[in-house]
């Protein structure tokens, strides 16, 4: 289950897992963790942190981000970080992930690129690549 803390514009996902001592451990640098910001849509500006190895993405409650769209599959996608990158990989989702404009089944992420789940577009950012 998801623990979600907001303040204004800043939501905060933890899986609650072995995987959150495993990301203490390879991201010891606190403030500096890679984050979306949703570019479009009724939550346009809002900062998503991304504080688990696995994030998961998708209109189910039950996803570290919910996409409250209808052309978002249930479990859409995931941002997997292993070994200092970041990877977009579609859960074989009924209209497709779009990385920059293109669809991707993977695709390795870097900083500024720009995310597409359904209408919903974001941002990601990598603070220690900027």
């Amino acid at each position: 289950m998801t623990d979600r803390k907001s303040d204004e514009k800043t939501f905060v996902t933890n899986a609650h897992s072995s995987e959150d001592v495993a990301y203490k451990k390879a991201r010891p640098h606190e403030g500096l963790e890679p984050y979306l910001v949703i570019m479009s849509g009724s939550e346009k500006g809002k900062k998503i942190l991304l504080l688990s190895n696995v994030t998961t993405i998708g209109r189910s409650s039950r996803n570290h981000i919910q996409i409250k769209d209808p052309l978002v599959s249930v479990h859409h996608a995931e941002i997997r970080w292993e070994e200092k990158e970041i990877t977009l990989v579609d859960l074989k989702s009924t209209n497709g992930s779009f990385v920059n404009g293109s669809r991707v089944e993977s695709k390795k992420l870097y900083h500024g690129v720009r995310l597409w789940f359904g209408k919903t577009e974001l941002m990601l950012f990598l603070p220690l690549e900027s």
